[in-house]
């Protein structure tokens, strides 16, 4: 067994992060313990503890929603860092779990070599994909005031044709709407809802230019090539790469598929089903993006409608979406990986 590069260095350091403490162990290439205590979750105080062993030390921490500022920090102190995927980091623990003995484990395993290592998305990439994760939040809020104007429409109405379907996201169809009430009480619900939607709106518009800008600029030949599929536009190119990062990480399609959760993570034994577990290990912005992708292929495209029908009819609806985001998958990853454009008679050959 090869033993990773990071277990060869000299000093390891297990960290248990919490929001404003952390827990440090760290121990030598001979399982001494050389420091183990809580101290305050500052890169400074870090530093001021353990700062004579650092050039030659290993930072571990299991991935936590709060790591990007420890990440930062041991980056631009040329500190090599690792975060340890949160569900593997699970297996094989102490009977007994506390902070110290979580810091101890972490190091134990840098110094064993067994330390199960996650992707820690490059700073430039992370700040421009948590960037447009909120977009995708302010999306699902304005799809809840929609929601919530419609029903009240509904509720003191019934049904109008001037907001059936996608109407109600016309702005002046609802400031039509609202000049037209007569109730003060009723205007102002409408009123108010109206404003909402219009703030978000402009928000959701803001933030799309800006990350528009920033990834026709970094990345104009990847933008190009995802939007050569039909009906990928230029949200779910840009959702797709940032959710990717570095396409060389993954070291096969394989790989991609299953970060993507387009594949059915199979658990048999004895030529029985054991369980469901792992079927949501992955990347679930990816799969959205997938799933959307396919539906919109399918929508764009007469040629891949007939060969989606034909699956259909075969196999039934459920499989032939499911096959459709696996090959769609394959095919981002083949078109990024040899820098090509999509190639519709090879897509419906591959569906075949």
């Amino acid at each position: 067994m090869v033993m990773p590069s990071y277990s060869k260095s000299k000093f390891f350091c297990g960290i248990d992060l919490h929001k404003d403490n952390m827990f440090v162990c760290l121990i030598d290439n001979t399982g001494k313990i050389i420091f183990h205590k809580r101290i305050p979750a500052r890169y400074s105080e870090l530093k001021a503890v353990i700062g004579f062993y650092l050039k030659d030390c290993v930072i571990g921490i299991e991935s936590t929603y709060n790591y990007y500022w420890l990440q930062d920090a041991c980056q631009a102190d040329n500190v090599t860092f690792l975060l340890g995927h949160a569900l593997y980091m699970g297996i094989g623990n102490y009977k007994q779990k506390d902070d110290d003995k979580d810091s101890f484990r972490i190091a134990e395993l840098l110094k064993n070599g067994n330390f199960p290592v996650a992707y820690a998305f490059p700073p430039e990439l992370r700040e421009l994909r948590d960037l447009l994760r909120e977009r995708l939040k302010y999306v699902r809020c304005r799809a809840s005031l929609y929601c919530r104007f419609k029903g009240k429409v509904d509720q003191y109405f019934g049904y109008l044709e001037k907001f059936d379907g996608s109407l109600i996201r016309s702005y002046a169809k609802r400031e039509e709407f609202i000049n037209s009430l007569k109730s003060p009480s009723l205007k102002l619900i409408f009123s108010h809802l109206h404003h909402y939607i219009f703030f978000f709106d402009q928000g959701i518009e803001s933030l799309e230019k800006d990350i528009w800008k920033k990834m026709v600029t970094d990345y104009p030949l990847s933008m190009k090539i995802l939007n050569s599929i039909p009906g990928i536009g230029d949200i779910l190119s840009m959702s797709i790469l940032l959710e990717i990062g570095k396409l060389d990480r993954f070291d096969s399609v394989q790989n991609f598929s299953s970060y993507c959760r387009v594949v059915n993570p199979a658990r048999n034994s004895n030529n029985k089903r054991v369980d469901n577990k792992n079927c949501k290990s992955g990347n679930v912005y990816l799969k959205w993006a997938f799933s959307q992708g396919a539906c919109l292929l399918i929508r764009n495209s007469p040629q891949i409608k007939i060969m989606f029908n034909k699956k259909v009819s075969a196999k039934g609806k459920r499989v032939a979406l499911a096959t459709m985001k696996h090959k769609l998958a394959v095919a981002v990853y083949n078109m990024l990986n040899k820098k090509t454009m999509f190639d519709i008679n090879l897509f419906v050959k591959s569906m075949s």
